[in-house]
């Protein structure tokens, strides 16, 4: 506990000097994000079941908050409160996602570019589902939910540290499902399809035999 509390600690201070220089506040958020869930996933000897349902939950959560929130906002009374209260908190992503909501959803997505919005959409989860359309959207979304189930049952907790801060950094960055490539977790979604895949042909070869 005292190793892995010091290697936390001088791994944050890491993190603030890469940050003199970078000026990045998506990245200084998003590592000591990863850190503390990190650090609490590795303290504990044995997760509860409702430390693994709520693990489960992060994910949904991402997305319910990521099409919610831009609603709230063209709405009245408390609930238009909240959302403007939300939408401040993340820099006006939400009034950004909510303007290209605005134009519908397709099933293999839109391209928007030619009626040169002035808002740049960072909310990953709302331009995957606004630019490649929610046949891929959900696609998506069963591929990360299996995943996760999957690394909670098989106690993987590294992985899902990593997964988790990503997950949540994507509700208002857009680096999860554009050309940049900087999405780590989309590297334990392939991994958990290879691995299925292995054991769909492993049966099928042993049922041939």
């Amino acid at each position: 506990g005292k190793r892995l509390l010091a290697l936390t600690g001088l791994l944050f201070l890491g993190n603030c000097y890469v940050f003199l220089y970078s000026v990045s506040y998506t990245g200084i958020i998003l590592v000591t994000l990863f850190l503390l869930i990190f650090c609490y996933f590795m303290m504990r000897r044995q997760f509860s079941r409702v430390e693994k349902v709520l693990m489960q939950c992060v994910f949904p959560c991402c997305i319910l908050i990521s099409i919610v929130a831009p609603y709230m906002i063209d709405t009245s009374g408390i609930i238009r409160a909240i959302g403007q209260l939300l939408n401040k908190a993340v820099n006006n992503r939400f009034l950004a996602s909510s303007v290209y909501l605005s134009y519908g959803i397709a099933p293999f997505g839109k391209n928007l570019v030619s009626e040169n919005i002035s808002f740049a959409l960072d909310s990953s989860y709302i331009s995957l589902l606004v630019n490649d359309g929610w046949v891929i959207f959900f696609l998506t979304v069963a591929a990360y939910f299996c995943t996760i189930r999957d690394y909670v049952r098989q106690d993987k907790r590294k992985e899902l540290a990593i997964m988790l801060s990503f997950l949540i950094a994507g509700i208002s960055e857009p680096f999860l499902f554009n050309t940049a490539f900087k999405n780590l977790s989309l590297v334990f979604i392939g991994e958990y399809l290879f691995r299925m895949l292995a054991r769909r042909e492993s049966r099928e070869y042993s049922f041939g035999i």
